[in-house]
């Protein structure tokens, strides 16, 4: 599973420009993780496990967001 809010924050930095090939896309992907917020990325992880709980805990059907970047604790 991807964490939506990486992924987002990966393609909307990496992605600002047009690459001309494969290096130059990885070398830009390398380059924006190592810029992330290490608190901002491990409380979207910390939240997205919530969210893969609560999918599973309500059998696939319709849950209440539990976690949200702002509200989850880094542990």
């Amino acid at each position: 599973m991807v964490n939506y809010y990486l992924c987002g924050r990966v393609e909307e930095e990496a992605c600002a420009t047009s690459h001309r090939n494969l290096e130059s896309l990885r070398a830009s992907i390398t380059k924006t993780m190592a810029r992330l917020d290490k608190e901002k990325v491990c409380k979207s992880v910390y939240a997205f496990r919530g969210h893969m709980e609560a999918v599973i805990e309500a059998n696939r059907d319709y849950i209440e967001q539990k976690c949200t970047l702002a509200t989850c604790q880094c542990v």
